[in-house]
């Protein structure tokens, strides 16, 4: 598929399927990407919503997911988000977390679901991210 095959397949897809907003929001305001960062960010989106419980979830994979090389999945995450893929795993997952949190479940339960494969890990995560523990967010000292 050509890429102006692939951006008017993205046009159509807007019409269908909510894009916005973005789990991880990218350094540029939206209404300044191109069509082209728009489809990337949406794949890379739905990609990881697909993937990101598995703990095998890794730059390799889904830049064979994306049918693009590591290097250049580098070099784009870093351009829109200014982080690398592990960053950006790691803080999608942590994006994720904060509805599960929300709905009383065990921690435990929420890293199995998130891709977390240590609560303690997890725990220092989200303290580093955004200032609480994860029991402290639970229970409401936001």
């Amino acid at each position: 598929m050509t890429s102006a095959e692939q951006l008017l397949q993205f046009n159509e897809s807007i019409r269908t399927e909510p894009v916005l907003p973005f789990t991880i929001v990218p350094v540029k305001p939206i209404d300044k990407l191109t069509a082209k960062e728009l489809l990337f960010i949406h794949k890379l989106d739905k990609i990881t919503a697909e993937h990101h419980h598995d703990l095998l979830f890794n730059s390799t994979l889904a830049a064979k997911l994306l049918a693009t090389s590591q290097r250049q999945l580098h070099r784009k995450l870093v351009q829109l988000f200014q982080k690398n893929f592990t960053q950006y795993l790691g803080h999608y997952r942590l994006a994720r977390a904060l509805p599960l949190l929300k709905t009383g479940l065990q921690i435990v339960l929420i890293c199995d679901l998130i891709g977390f494969s240590s609560p303690s890990y997890f725990a220092k995560c989200f303290k580093k991210t955004y200032g609480l523990t994860p029991k402290q967010f639970q229970q409401g000292k936001r």
